[in-house]
């Protein structure tokens, strides 16, 4: 590999076949068959690179004089990649970095996504049994909005008479039915104890204007000789 300099003038590439590479990360050079070369040539952004056979001359400007331009001659060479470089030189140009990263925050602000989580409500209950159920943990919204973060906890106990094993359940979900967070636990014979829990971490999940979020504990029905109550956090966020 050998460097050629380009300039303002118009100078001859070294002949043979080979590989042009424009090393540069912000400005462009111009090649052309002929002398001079003129804007009505071909244009070489930075970082980009052009084969050229051999079978003709070929030349090189920068068509400025006070601009110099590092070219890389590779003889024989049909490709070149050199993807710090491209990123130096979309960085340079504001594409890869200005436009994207003060267009992103606005973007995710609007979408909701997280972290940018707008208007975050959080919802939630402690020590929820059968009496009650369905209980509602998120009132009706007054307008669409999304679930990002969700727990539901379900503990329970039988005391010294319990006799054979009885499962009840636990589920968060919306009123028109919508499931989000099932739980559910067994009671194994005398003074047993257990628990469960579950969450929603992908986040996003649309919830409609107008549907609460309820929990049904084991559909209202108590369990004989048994305790058990569940306990939820929901988090809403409404984009503005």
């Amino acid at each position: 590999m050998s460097l050629l300099t380009a300039d303002g003038s118009t100078q001859q590439i070294p002949a043979g076949p080979c590989l042009l590479v424009n090393t540069d990360t912000a400005r462009s050079v111009y090649i052309g068959p002929q002398r001079p070369v003129t804007t009505a040539d071909v244009a070489l952004p930075p970082q980009a690179s052009v084969s050229l056979d051999g079978t003709r001359p070929w030349y090189v400007s920068t068509l400025a004089a006070a601009v110099t331009v590092a070219c890389a001659v590779l003889p024989g060479g049909l490709t070149w990649d050199n993807p710090v470089g491209v990123q130096l030189a979309l960085t340079t140009l504001g594409l890869a970095k200005d436009a994207t990263l003060a267009a992103l925050p606005s973007q995710l602000q609007t979408l909701g996504i997280p972290p940018f989580i707008p208007n975050a409500q959080p919802f939630g209950a402690v020590e929820l049994g059968p009496t009650g159920s369905p209980h509602t943990i998120v009132p009706a919204q007054p307008k669409s909005t999304f679930i990002w973060y969700g727990h539901l906890s379900f503990a329970g106990s039988s005391n010294a008479a319990h006799v054979g094993n009885d499962h009840m359940y636990a589920m968060l979900h919306t009123a028109s039915g919508k499931p989000l967070l099932p739980c559910e636990i067994a009671a194994g014979d005398a003074a047993s104890a257990t628990s469960s829990n579950a969450e929603l971490t992908i986040g996003g999940v649309p919830l409609a204007a107008g549907d609460p979020i309820v929990l049904d504990v084991n559909g209202g029905n108590g369990v004989t000789n048994t305790l058990f109550r569940a306990a939820c956090v929901v988090i809403l966020g409404t984009p503005p």
